[in-house]
Formats: C-alpha cells, sequence, structure tokens
C-alpha cells in the first residue's frame, strides 16, 4: 500500500496531497513546515475499486520478481500498474477541475482562482516530463 499511496503523492503533487478517506477527503497544504488540513466536500469514493486492482496488481508484480519471472512479462505488468494509475489520476484531475476549480472561478475569488489554477499547472508540468 505505500506504493500506491507514494504513487498518488508524486501524481497530485508535492505541495498539494489527497488522503482518500471512506466519506470526506482533505487536502492537505504544505505551508511553512506545517501541514494544514482543508476540508472540502469531493470524494473519489468511485476510484476505490481502480486502486484496490491497482494494489492487486502490485502485489501481482512482488510475486512476480520474487519467482523471477521473465523480465519482459514483468515489466508488461508494471506498464499495466502504471497505466492504470494514470487513468485514476486523470479522472481524479477531471473530477478536481470540474468542482474544485469550477468552485474558485465561480466565487470570483481571484486569490482562489489563481491558486487551483497553479496547482493544475504543476500537475500538468509533472504529467508531460
Amino acid at each position: 500500500m505505500r506504493l500506491i499511496i507514494g504513487i498518488f503523492v508524486f501524481f497530485l503533487s508535492k505541495e498539494t496531497c489527497c488522503t482518500i478517506y471512506p466519506y470526506m477527503v482533505y487536502g492537505m497544504l504544505w505551508k511553512g513546515g506545517n501541514m494544514k488540513r482543508k476540508p472540502h466536500g469531493t470524494t473519489h469514493d468511485e476510484n476505490l475499486a481502480r486502486v484496490n486492482r491497482s494494489e492487486g496488481q502490485v502485489r501481482g508484480v512482488r510475486r512476480m520478481i520474487e519467482e523471477r519471472e521473465y523480465c519482459i512479462d514483468i515489466v508488461t505488468q508494471i506498464q499495466a500498474v502504471q497505466s492504470a494509475l494514470g487513468a485514476v489520476s486523470r479522472l481524479i484531475l477531471q473530477k478536481h477541475l470540474d468542482t474544485c476549480v469550477t468552485d474558485a472561478v465561480r466565487s470570483k475569488s481571484k486569490r482562489d482562482t489563481d491558486e487551483k489554477i497553479r496547482e493544475v499547472m504543476k500537475v500538468m508540468k509533472r504529467i508531460s516530463r
């Protein structure tokens, strides 16, 4: 599970990461060395099955490595896991655009809108590398 969580933190950002709770998601903002939780109403429950499937795939990769399976088969499975997590990342990003960014724009707060746009741009920059 640590690998999966680590990958989510990487995909979402170093400054803003989402921790998935059963009924509420908290965006955690890194400000001057202190974690500050900022609650919001977006949930990602629909992605839990996808994450669970990816977690199972990662365990399968580990088993393949332990059993010294053929290298190309291992790499193929790793690529499948990366693809599955990429799909989850894109779904969460789309939901972020549909909810968090849209709410910031509707609030007409330039500060909130600029912050959300900066967050999305950072994520897009990392994705394009």
